[in-house]
């Protein structure tokens, strides 16, 4: 009797979820582009930007991502760039000195006491933030040169506080595995995410690959340490306090996706 009230029970969510992801195709499908917003006001607002990216253990991928920024399209008198090394036990912090010494807008901070998560690194940064805008990249991301100016026009508007661009998986065909992140992505970013924003729902902050207020940050106490989902609670605390969050599918990011089941499951772990 208990085990048929419980086949019965997940029978009814996973039949609302189906309906429910049924009708996020559809608006994806039929209602407009986010593009618009963009087209709508590049070059009119450029707001000063930081941009934050934590890095531990990074000394593979560190450098290709310091040298695309330097290759961004925004205004380079309004962006500067921190980066947080987490105790990385590799030459992460070596690289990072090194080359900052030629970028006087890259700063790097030497976390001693490391490995205890990303919401500290962000946080640790975070006073040291100048832009109004906070940008969050993870270390082993390579964003669209015109990616801040495309996250950052949504900011016109004085209630948005989290504008969420999106991730894109560029091994896609290498595996089954990358193949399967790919499409998780797709089902995440493409989908979800984009049928949300369209229908003034919430999208959700996916803790890489956006901009935040940086006086949102201030004011809500930062990054929550004690949580593992930061990026969850950090889009209930935009919500909660009468804020909105964007998303577009134009500003993207793209990654390379762990391509054997054994990384996988360490990654999400």
């Amino acid at each position: 009797m208990i085990l048929d009230t419980l086949l019965a029970a997940f029978s009814i969510i996973f039949a609302a979820y189906t309906v429910r992801h049924l009708i996020f195709v559809g608006v994806v499908a039929l209602k407009k582009d986010s593009r618009a917003d963009f087209q709508g006001h590049a070059g009119l607002f450029l707001p000063t930007a930081t941009i934050i990216i934590p890095a531990r253990n990074e000394e593979r991928v560190i450098g290709r991502i310091l040298q695309r920024i330097t290759s961004l399209t925004y205004p380079r008198e309004k962006l500067d760039v921190i980066v947080v090394d987490d105790n990385s036990s590799d030459s992460t912090g070596l690289l990072l000195d090194e080359f900052v010494k030629g970028h006087r807008n890259f700063h790097v901070i030497h976390r001693v006491q490391g490995g205890q998560g990303k919401s500290n690194c962000l946080n640790a940064a975070l006073p040291h933030a100048t832009g109004e805008m906070v940008v969050v990249f993870d270390a082993d991301y390579y964003p669209q040169l015109d990616l801040v100016e495309k996250l950052v026009c949504y900011f016109v508007d004085p209630q948005v506080a989290i504008a969420q661009g999106r991730v894109t998986v560029l091994n896609e065909r290498e595996s089954i595995v990358t193949r399967l992140v790919a499409l998780e992505r797709t089902s995440g970013y493409v989908v979800d995410q984009v049928a949300r924003d369209r229908l003034d729902l919430t999208p959700q902050y996916a803790g890489t690959v956006a901009a935040i207020r940086r006086t949102f940050l201030q004011n809500s106490g930062g990054w929550d340490e004690d949580i593992l989902a930061e990026d969850t609670d950090m889009t209930l605390k935009a919500v909660t306090g009468g804020w909105k969050v964007r998303y577009t599918t134009v500003a993207e990011s793209y990654e390379e996706a762990v391509s054997s089941w054994r990384a996988y499951r360490k990654q999400r772990r």
